[in-house]
């Protein structure tokens, strides 16, 4: 629970208190309550105390809320699961496209001429500008795929 929000909820258990309460946003936008205001923006909030006596849930309505709370932490852990091999899925599709980068930057630094298939599937040699950029392109692949 955010700090404003146990804020008010002390505010609301104290039932027979009456002392103003005061909401203002903040510049960054955050939402405060407290017994003074503060700033432009502050409004008083009326508390009304529970009438009777406090309300004691039933023990059906205890296992309820039991759970549907357990199926939200279930839902919670399941994300989570979900959320970690999406990551581990991302992180080896990286080292694979990294061990692809270096191959291909091994290979064109290493050999005498650099082909490529024509439409005919025929190989024509790289001019040597073609060449640089090819190496260009394998080393950002590198730089892009490989950290570390």
């Amino acid at each position: 629970m955010c700090r404003a929000g146990l804020v008010l909820a002390m505010l609301l258990l104290m039932g027979g208190v009456h002392a103003a309460v005061y909401k203002w946003v903040d510049e960054q936008g955050r939402v405060h309550y407290g017994d003074r205001a503060r700033g432009d923006s502050a409004r008083e909030v009326k508390i009304r105390p529970r009438s009777g006596t406090s309300h004691v849930p039933s023990e059906a309505q205890r296992r309820e809320r039991t759970r549907r709370l357990l199926d939200v932490f279930a839902e919670a852990r399941r994300e989570a699961k979900e959320q970690a091999e999406r990551e581990r899925q991302r992180r080896a599709q990286a080292v694979n496209y990294c061990v692809q980068a270096r191959d291909r930057l091994h290979s064109l630094e290493r050999s005498s001429y650099v082909y490529e298939l024509d439409r005919d599937g025929s190989r024509v040699a790289l001019p040597q500008a073609r060449r640089d950029q090819a190496i260009a392109e394998a080393e950002a692949a590198i730089k892009r795929w490989c950290r570390g």
